[in-house]
């Protein structure tokens, strides 16, 4: 044998070689992705999305191309705050598999939405509403598009405002929001969801419980925030509305079925708070859902 002969010999056996392991390698990381990814299943179904996207995220390291993956954890950021990082992910699987969800096109138009490519996202939510049977979703989808319309002008014509931070007194590492004043600024009522959540439960999200604080400004300072533990319950509550002289607070209870209604509490001359009472049944609906109201003058 020639020494050219044997030499292409032991490259073919050098190449063989490294094609071999190169397949073991891959049949090892689809074996260790497909465990991942049955862990993960579990939990979305569960509705704990928290818990599941690390491990999606985990399998997309070594599986980067599966469409059931890439959606997941689109939906997982999309549905758990972090929804800035939802779209590379739903692009991915609409481009791998464009039927991967029913939902897919919706999602895809929420999420060039949420990053104001307000086009895109219009055009996706038709695709939506011209593919989709769902009445109410195609109804939400109508409604986004008019944000999306409205959004394209704010951006086109901006407005100087100036945000200051609350400070640390009432701004904390945990989510503040839906802040209500009364008129005179004395009262702000506002939702959290802090570890001195009544109860201390966490969701399905991995989030601990919303509930409801209130801080009294006192020499033009935002005072330590207090849990409204009178109001609060193991549950969710959220502030919804407040009357201007601050003597009424509208909230919102939700339910265990991801419902809920708005009640309305009164505050006594001592500065108490009576507990929350239901609306009439003309508002209060069992059949419907009601997260928000305000009251006027």
């Amino acid at each position: 044998m020639s020494r050219k002969i044997l030499l292409c010999f032991c490259l073919a056996l050098c190449a063989l070689s490294y094609i071999n392991e190169a397949l073991a390698q891959t049949k090892k990381e689809k074996k260790e992705a497909k465990k991942l990814i049955k862990e993960a299943d579990g939990y979305y179904a569960s509705g704990l999305l928290v818990t599941a996207l690390p491990l999606y995220e985990k399998a997309n390291n070594l599986v980067p191309d599966d469409p059931v993956v890439n959606y997941r954890i689109g939906n997982c950021h999309l549905q758990t705050g972090n929804k800035g990082k939802a779209l590379p992910y739903f692009e991915k699987a609409y481009m791998l598999d464009p039927e991967v969800d029913e939902k897919i096109l919706l999602y895809l138009a929420e999420s060039y939405h949420y990053v104001e490519k307000f086009d895109d996202a219009i055009s996706y939510y038709n695709k939506y509403i011209d593919q989709s049977k769902n009445e109410l979703l195609i109804g939400e989808a109508e409604r986004r598009i008019e944000q999306c319309e409205v959004g394209k002008k704010l951006v086109a014509n901006p407005v100087d405002i100036e945000i200051v931070n609350l400070g640390g007194k009432v701004n904390s590492e945990y989510k503040e929001y839906s802040p209500v004043v009364s008129a005179d600024e004395s009262i702000m009522v506002f939702t959290a969801r802090k570890p001195d959540s009544k109860g201390g439960d966490v969701d399905e999200y991995g989030e601990y419980m919303e509930d409801i604080y209130i801080s009294k400004k006192v020499n033009g300072e935002w005072s330590t925030p207090q849990n409204m533990e009178w109001i609060n319950t193991a549950g969710h509550e959220a502030a919804v509305g407040l009357s201007p002289d601050g003597s009424q607070l509208i909230i919102f209870i939700g339910d265990v079925k991801g419902g809920g209604d708005i009640f309305y509490c009164k505050q006594n001359k001592d500065g108490s708070w009576v507990k929350p009472k239901s609306f009439s049944k003309e508002i209060s609906k069992k059949s419907s859902y009601e997260p928000s109201a305000v009251i006027s003058n």
